[in-house]
């Protein structure tokens, strides 16, 4: 079998493997759950749906949380868009929200005539695309579906709020509005399609998850919250380090785990000691980043057939937990462990299946990826467009670890895009070599 043929589905085996560990490793929260499960049922009783703003200090299990949404909605089948605004291709506003057009339309056949309109005036307007008649109209490869269904291709675009805000001729009008005006209008088009498209009886509401919402995103803070707040039947839940002051939101704010959390966490991951676990808790205080990586320690000790000793768990006076644990897991991983680790941090922006296809002629990086994610905390994807990103607070002394790893140099691995591009691939690796630049040379 050719080695590059595996890779093709590592996105979905990485995400159903992270998926399955967030299910089986989720501890407490009970609170939390009730909440959101108690806002599913909001358009039974007649009540729009919110902002959710899941708020906390690093490490508390933002992230986690979010995956368990997520999960929720999957079992329930709600449809949900996942957006990563970390991510190059969804961190701007105009590309966020083109995201939950693009994936809304995907998912549940949504259209947003509007939108699309709106996006193609912006195009044009500050990127000088002049787009063909049938993008207008929702892109072609939407074109094309409709031919197939026998449908209208003349899609109305009229919206009463546009109307009012830019006169009947708003699409005349907005092409010679500034930036603000476009984004304005992209919002309110949106949040329109989003209301009257979606079908009441099949999906009586669409979710978006938002990971992680930063100073980039608070800056264009007025724009979004237009759109959720012009939209009853759109369901929000942000991820933010800090608590949000934009209108009426539902605050959650998970923090330590108390004891029994602790001890529970733990003993599903086989540390059954009093010691040991009277140890982890307080060198780490529950937290819940640091209790994951105890476990991580433990299970690579069980794993070299070695025994949890009394200074396991000791951490140096001048670290924290993020680092002693850190280092102390680094030490324990095995090689092709440790280049997967290191290739994934020194690649940024990449989908786990272009990095796997990019270090495929060594055979166990997939394998060796899958297996640092359960022993690393990786903030689970939401998706199977998947990009590896370890947890911030680990990244610092994981880093440190891996520049004594040896993975190709810059000029090897864009030899290697080079033949990847003259056999297949072209638009997309055109796009990865580009994201070599910085981040592969130790």
């Amino acid at each position: 079998m050719n080695p590059e043929s595996y890779t093709k589905n590592i996105g979905y085996e990485f995400y159903d493997f992270i998926k399955s560990l967030v299910n089986d490793r989720f501890v407490g929260r009970e609170t939390e759950l009730k909440k959101f499960e108690e806002i599913l049922q909001y358009p039974r009783r007649g009540k729009r749906m919110p902002v959710i703003v899941v708020s906390g200090y690093s490490g508390c299990g933002k992230s986690w949380l979010l995956a368990k949404f997520a999960s929720i909605l999957e079992e329930e089948r709600l449809p949900f868009v996942p957006l990563d605004l970390r991510s190059i291709s969804t961190s701007s506003l105009p590309a966020g929200f083109a995201r939950i057009a693009e994936e809304a339309f995907d998912r549940i056949g949504l259209k947003t005539p509007r939108f699309d309109r709106t996006m193609a005036i912006y195009r044009r307007r500050f990127a000088g695309v002049v787009p063909e008649s049938r993008e207008e109209s929702g892109g072609f490869i939407r074109e094309i579906i409709r031919s197939f269904r026998g449908e209208d291709a003349d899609i109305q675009h009229e919206s009463k709020e546009l109307n009012g805000l830019y006169g009947e001729d708003w699409e005349s009008s907005l092409s010679a509005k500034p930036l603000f005006e476009h984004l304005n209008a992209m919002s309110i088009a949106l949040a329109e399609d989003i209301e009257r498209g979606l079908d009441r009886k099949k999906h009586p509401f669409l979710t978006v998850l938002l990971d992680p919402w930063d100073i980039y995103s608070e800056r264009f803070a007025e724009h979004w919250f237009k759109l959720f707040e012009n939209c009853s039947r759109l369901l929000v839940v942000i991820a933010s380090r800090s608590p949000l002051d934009n209108g009426e939101i539902i605050a959650i704010t998970p923090g330590d785990f108390d004891e029994e959390d602790s001890r529970t966490a733990l003993r599903r991951r086989g540390i059954g000691s009093d010691q040991a676990v009277a140890k982890i808790i307080e060198g780490t205080g529950g937290n819940p980043l640091g209790i994951s990586l105890a476990a991580s320690i433990t299970d690579l000790i069980a794993r070299t057939g070695d025994i949890i000793r009394s200074d396991t768990f000791d951490i140096p006076p001048n670290d924290g937990f993020a680092k002693a644990y850190t280092d102390r897991i680094c030490g324990l991983l095995r090689d092709g462990e440790k280049f997967a680790a290191a290739a994934a941090l020194r690649v940024e922006n990449l989908p786990l299946d272009l990095l796997a296809e990019l270090f495929a002629q060594r055979a166990d990086f997939s394998r060796g990826l899958l297996s640092v994610a359960g022993l690393l905390p990786i903030d689970p994807p939401l998706s199977a467009e998947v990009q590896v990103r370890f947890h911030s607070l680990i990244e610092e002394p994981l880093e440190n670890v891996s520049l004594d790893v040896h993975i190709p140099t810059k000029s090897d691995l864009a030899r290697r895009a080079k033949r990847l591009m003259e056999r297949e691939n072209l638009l997309e690796w055109g796009v990865a070599t580009r994201q070599f630049a910085r981040v592969v040379e130790p």
